[in-house]
């Protein structure tokens, strides 16, 4: 029933023209596919799968927005999925490119999603002496991301728009909404909840919480077609609003990301070597690091930690996984990313991480360590809060940007005041023990009441507080926080050193 939608404007079908890629862009070429992972992402928008075909799912966090994606060419009663066929692959920092040639017809496919927006495309380029019809099926389940069960959005429901000539997937509320429509008006389409399109798109029942559904379109000699995918946790009419803006012109998706990646690399310290694999490999490490930074509505923007797809759980024994790899916030994490970020130039990323991880700090001052995109917080972590610490100090110095120092110091005051209260023995020494893991999380070496890296952070942070306090005209503080600062590293290289051997051993025990 989209009698919800009827208020909706009309959605005008577009003809979709040829996308024009960048010839010089940086890439990397497969001339024979294969099943290596890809990902082109954005803030709002992830979109992954494997290097032959497909797609295996799209994130809008906090919610996964389409899955199982397929496209294939329909033969009789029959239909060629691509999946079937081996392809050139191109990847680029704004899109995956997939050539097929199958029987004289060549069939360019280009994924892309929005730098900034809720949206994604995929082009389709036909190169034939005759039309073909494209079927395009997949499903849409809304799973909210992890530690939430797959049921959290069990009630899904589900539509086809003839005002958006779209699918429309949400939940009871209507506030986790995804859209799926194209540049042209399908030739057939069937939408079902519960079901499985077979490979010659025959109804197969399910228990699964989810939405499947395919639509079929008849391209003419030579023609393109454009789909566009938007999702949101917003509500749907923002999700309607994005996704006409998108359908109006798809092209401008492309073009968003591929400017949004050619100003990374041109506003980044760029390093060239001799090595022409180095410089390619640290233009694609830029370009990497940059499509870990993530909008969620509702929580703000940082770093998250890792993209794949749920295939897998905690060493695969999960039965339904919520997770699209380590694509959460982590606390100590993004600390380590944002020094990179720093060295190279991102600056406001920077900045966007640390007041993220103050407007997330516990009533004690402790920095999480993680913070999932559906909103669970954990702070089991020791090093987090002394790593906030040292990233503050080190973003001030490298933007001297008084103003962030100022209004962020009680916050920051607040973390080293927690950092102090951990040293319960008094010994200079902040703690493991009933604080959390250090970069060690379990194991045998899990034993530690301070790590020697923990000891090393502490002894940062307060270097780089003595310099925050000294710039806000703290003399008394700056004073205690450098001279505590002088004691741990002398701990470290007296205590923790061992003479004997020449390393530095691991941990402190509690008795010392």
């Amino acid at each position: 029933d989209d009698s919800f939608l009827k208020n909706i404007p009309v959605a005008h079908y577009v003809k979709s023209k040829k996308w024009k890629e960048d010839p010089e862009t940086l890439k990397l070429v497969n001339e024979k596919g294969g099943s290596n992972f890809w990902n082109v992402a954005g803030e709002r928008m992830l979109v992954m799968g494997k290097e032959n075909a497909g797609i295996d799912e799209i994130w809008a966090h906090p919610f996964m927005a389409l899955r199982d994606y397929e496209a294939g060419i329909v033969n009789a009663d029959s239909i060629l999925w691509l999946k079937n066929y081996k392809a050139e692959i191109t990847t680029r920092p704004e899109s995956m490119t997939r050539i097929y040639n199958i029987d004289g017809i060549s069939i360019k496919e280009i994924i892309t999603a929005s730098d900034s927006k809720p949206s994604a495309a995929v082009h389709y380029e036909l190169k034939s002496d005759r039309g073909i019809k494209l079927a395009v099926k997949f499903k849409s389940n809304l799973r909210f991301m992890w530690p939430y069960s797959e049921r959290t959005t069990n009630n899904v429901k589900y539509c086809w728009s003839d005002n958006l000539s779209a699918f429309v997937v949400h939940d009871s509320y209507a506030k986790l909404t995804s859209i799926i429509g194209a540049s042209k008006k399908p030739l057939n389409k069937a939408v079902d909840h519960s079901v499985n399109f077979d490979a010659r798109l025959k109804t197969v029942k399910t228990d699964q919480p989810a939405v499947s559904a395919y639509s079929i379109y008849d391209l003419g000699e030579n023609e393109n077609l454009d789909l566009v995918i938007t999702a949101s946790n917003e509500g749907l009419q923002k999700s309607v609003d994005e996704f006409l803006s998108a359908i109006s012109d798809p092209e401008k998706i492309y073009k968003s990301a591929e400017r949004h990646s050619k100003k990374t690399l041109n506003n980044s310290l760029m390093i060239t070597s001799p090595d022409k694999t180095f410089n390619e490999g640290y233009k694609w490490a830029l370009i990497g690091t940059d499509r870990f930074f993530v909008n969620t509505p509702g929580l703000g923007k940082s770093l998250v930690a890792g993209y794949s797809t749920t295939a897998k759980g905690w060493d695969g024994n999960q039965k339904i996984n919520g997770r699209p790899g380590y694509a959460w916030y982590f606390g100590r994490d993004g600390v380590w990313t944002s020094f990179a970020l720093l060295d190279y130039g991102d600056f406001e990323k920077v900045k966007s991480v640390l007041e993220f991880m103050g407007k997330y700090q516990d009533l004690n001052g402790k920095i999480f360590h993680e913070l999932t995109t559906s909103g669970a917080v954990h702070y089991d972590a020791s090093d987090s809060t002394p790593l906030y610490i040292i990233l503050a100090g080190r973003y001030f110095r490298s933007t001297n940007d008084l103003k962030f120092l100022k209004d962020n110091w009680p916050r920051i005051k607040k973390a080293i005041d927690f950092c102090y209260s951990t040293d319960t023995d008094k010994d200079h020494l902040i703690e493991n023990t009933n604080v959390g893991h250090g970069w060690v999380e379990g194991g045998g070496l899990y034993t530690a009441h301070t790590e020697v890296y923990l000891a090393a952070c502490w002894s940062n942070a307060l270097n780089e507080a003595g310099n925050m306090a000294n710039t806000l005209g703290l003399k008394d503080e700056s004073k205690i926080y450098l001279n505590e600062a002088s004691a741990v590293k002398k701990i470290i290289n007296n205590d923790f050193w061992n003479n004997e051997n020449d390393f530095l051993s691991f941990s402190k025990m509690k008795d010392g």
